[in-house]
């Protein structure tokens, strides 16, 4: 199957990566937009939980699983340049290769897919040169009020205006029609999938369709359509039928040996934001804590109403073989704060009692930014360190702000000056960012750029450079998404981030965690529930273990 092209992906790896004087230039300094994206080095493969039917594209935000797929060039659109398309019996992918660095969810004008998925003209709609249009996807959609919406919305067209959603047109949010894609933050490829036998409409079911690309305006007034592309009906039965679909694609599903540590694992390592949603629905969370028997876990969102006694807990019960768990709850953030939890010592940061906004020369800021984001009590981020296993680390637990999915918005640029202020704490903390490894990890809301990640890591690692990301994919390999909102707008997506330094820790084994990707008999001997992700958070679990490098 196309599949096969792929000689990593089932493995994990990694990837490098006061008040100012005046407002005025504090306005001028956040216009001035962040630096392009750069790509990263190749990943490093390590062992992985590998499901027994795999996907034919891991919707990840990487491309190498993309050689050698049919492409189509497009003429006629000024956002698309090329499609490529690739089928199993799953989804339908497509990988646009864009015109201009952008994230599509975040456009001020709509960019529409219109397809025929079913080949059969005599259905749907005929709308953009496309006869029996069935299926219309909008990146960033026009709402019935007339405003351009950020995320994704999907319709059937109707005969009067096939390209406005509105609520008498039945729009339907992405998880309705299984649309996955990433990356989340601005880039100039992305690839996405849609489900087939989804069973709501226009469901691809034989394979086959024909779309093109659409341009609009502001106002929802078509400016461009491009060239058609599509593929031709295959006999691959699809994966999902109505019955099973339940708002989520049903993917292959794992044992639960999956959830096994690697033989050479020394530290177990969750990085989760909780959603602030501990105090109310704690006994999802102290399910999949139990089942996930952690080292070191690193907490984010969590109210400031959480004491070490309420996060102690959620947290496995006490084993004689293993040290107890020593609990540091942080103080900056405001009412968003970030624990760290260790079965060794820790010992919290001073330079993290309060992180404050500053610019980049360090100055602190007004407590208001121009645009629609407000400075928080302190950077929501905790640094402490941690002895476990006689060895230490430095961890870090860290919320960014959200929202703002272009990158020269408002939130995007705060987000940098929050991985910068983070960095320069754990700088302080250090002296020498050698001195200890530093784990850094939590929800980094990339859905501007990617600067803020690598601005996070820079020079932390020593004398070898930047720390590096994980790489982790879902049990059932098929995504990195680490965030689901099945009611919005918005597609599930990676979301939270762990970087650490490539030499002296190697992950050996990493997950994101989703109990839902478990067979019955696994949740069963877990003592879990099939909807505890769902009931515990809309963040999941990822899960690294590590091995120290000499």
């Amino acid at each position: 199957m196309p599949g096969a092209r792929r000689s990593i992906r089932w493995g994990d790896g990694v990837r490098g990566r006061g008040f100012v004087a005046s407002s005025m230039l504090l306005a001028a300094w956040l216009v001035a937009g962040c630096a392009g994206d750069r790509q990263p080095p190749p990943e490093e493969p390590v062992d992985s939980p590998v499901p027994s039917e795999p996907v034919a594209i891991v919707i990840d935000g990487r491309f190498d699983d993309w050689d050698g797929a049919p492409a189509q060039t497009l003429v006629g659109s000024p956002d698309v340049a090329v499609v490529s398309i690739e089928l199993d019996a799953h989804a339908v992918y497509l990988q646009l290769t864009l015109r201009a660095v952008t994230n599509v969810q975040g456009r001020t004008s709509p960019l529409l897919l219109a397809f025929d998925s079913d080949t059969d003209p005599a259905t749907g709609q005929d709308a953009f040169g496309v006869a029996g249009v069935d299926l219309v996807v909008s990146l960033s959609y026009l709402a019935h009020d007339g405003e351009v919406r950020q995320g994704v919305a999907a319709w059937r067209p109707s005969a009067d205006a096939p390209g406005r959603t509105s609520a008498p047109r039945d729009p339907m949010v992405p998880h309705d029609v299984g649309l996955w894609f990433e990356p989340r933050h601005s880039a100039s490829t992305i690839e996405l999938r849609l489900a087939r036998g989804s069973g709501s409409m226009g469901d691809f079911a034989d394979g086959g369709f024909v779309a093109r690309v659409v341009s609009v305006s502001e106002a929802g007034e078509e400016l461009a359509r491009s060239s058609p592309f599509g593929r031709g009906a295959d006999v691959v039965t699809p994966a999902a039928g109505p019955a099973e679909m339940a708002g989520r694609v049903s993917w292959p599903r794992v044992e639960a040996g999956r959830l096994e540590r690697d033989a050479g694992t020394a530290l177990r390592v969750i990085v989760w934001n909780v959603a602030g949603r501990l105090a109310d629905e704690p006994d999802p969370a102290r399910r999949v804590l139990a089942a996930l028997d952690p080292d070191l876990v690193l907490l984010d969102e969590v109210t400031s109403g959480q004491d070490a006694e309420a996060v102690e807990a959620i947290l496995p019960a006490g084993d004689p073989t293993r040290a107890n768990w020593d609990i540091h709850v942080g103080t900056s953030g405001g009412r968003q704060r970030g624990i760290i939890a260790a079965r060794g010592s820790v010992t919290p940061a001073a330079s993290f009692d309060f992180v404050p906004y500053a610019d980049e020369d360090g100055g602190a800021m007004p407590g208001r930014l121009p645009g629609p984001v407000v400075v928080r009590a302190g950077v929501p981020a905790t640094g402490a360190h941690v002895e476990i296993g006689g060895r230490t680390v430095f961890a870090v637990v860290l919320d960014l702000v959200c929202c703002g999915n272009s990158a020269d918005s408002p939130q995007d640029r705060v987000r940098s000056l929050e991985s910068a202020a983070i960095n320069r704490s754990v700088r302080e903390a250090l002296g020498d960012p050698g001195a200890v490894p530093v784990l850094v990890g939590g929800d980094f809301n990339l859905v501007g750029s990617s600067a803020p990640l690598r601005r996070m890591g820079e020079g932390l690692a020593g004398a070898d450079g930047d720390l590096v990301e994980v790489y982790a994919l879902q049990l059932d390999g098929a995504s990195s998404a680490t965030w689901a909102g099945p009611t919005t707008p918005f597609p599930p997506g990676q979301l939270d981030y762990l970087l650490h330094p490539a030499g002296s820790m190697r992950p050996v084994r990493a997950f994101v965690f989703e109990t839902s990707d478990l067979v019955p008999a696994a949740l069963a001997s877990l003592g879990l529930r099939a909807e505890d992700s769902d009931d515990a958070s809309d963040h999941r679990p990822l899960v690294v273990d590590f091995a120290w490098l000499p």
